[in-house]
């Protein structure tokens, strides 16, 4: 997905092989006004949740679309599932939404810039669901608890040298580890817990994807 102005109108575009774009019309039901330009999107499965200068808007179907009900949320970098919720990686901290995007609360990282967040659901490898978010201030990992609504994040690491490298990327691979990118290199966790990182290559990094079978890694 893609977002940005077409002519006049914010449009968002998307691509199923990396050539062909269509444009997605974007109309808000409950609202007249888009806005005058579209600043970020961010998707996990088939919700979507778009940043404008407008507000924020959620789509449950890549179709239909409606505004976010809550006031000044920040622009959104990422989104992911996280169980029953959705997770959201922002320019002032990371929040979570109990209804698919319609509101959304903050965690406690109530500031911050996050740039990215991934979910591993519990299994035989881990006993316990995980969420991990990536930003300027480090990676910190919550632990999905079904008795509370509110999420709560801890650092990866009491290193404060680690964590004030910045992160822009996180990826769940294979088995139990993680990787995150950033200006100092591709970092791996070496436990399931997602308390030891290690360095992998010492080249600044970006951006990290994955189809689920290979990783690729960019940067400047």
């Amino acid at each position: 997905l893609a977002v940005g102005n077409y002519g006049s109108s914010p449009s968002v575009w998307a691509t199923t092989d990396g050539t062909t774009w269509t444009r997605i019309q974007v109309t808000p039901s409950s609202v007249p006004v888009f806005g005058t330009s579209l600043l970020s999107v961010a998707f996990s499965g088939l919700d979507v949740v778009v940043s404008g200068q407008a507000g924020t808007y959620y789509s449950r179907n890549f179709s239909d679309w409606d505004i976010s009900r809550q006031a000044g949320l920040p622009s959104v970098n990422a989104v992911t599932e996280c169980g029953d919720y959705l997770i959201a990686c922002t320019s002032q901290g990371v929040f979570y939404s109990v209804d698919r995007g319609a509101t959304w609360d903050v965690t406690n990282l109530h500031s911050g810039n996050f740039h990215g967040a991934a979910y591993r659901k519990a299994n035989v490898n881990t006993s316990i669901a995980q969420v991990v978010v990536a930003g300027d201030t480090g990676i910190f990992v919550a632990f999905q608890q079904k008795t509370s609504l509110r999420l709560t994040f801890s650092a990866v690491s009491d290193d404060p040298g680690f964590m004030s490298f910045g992160f822009t990327g996180i990826i769940r691979g294979d088995g139990a580890r993680w990787f995150a990118v950033g200006p100092r290199g591709l970092y791996y966790s070496t436990s399931t817990l997602v308390n030891g990182w290690s360095r992998l290559y010492d080249v600044p990094l970006s951006t990290l994807v994955s189809d689920g079978q290979t990783i690729i890694a960019a940067g400047p």
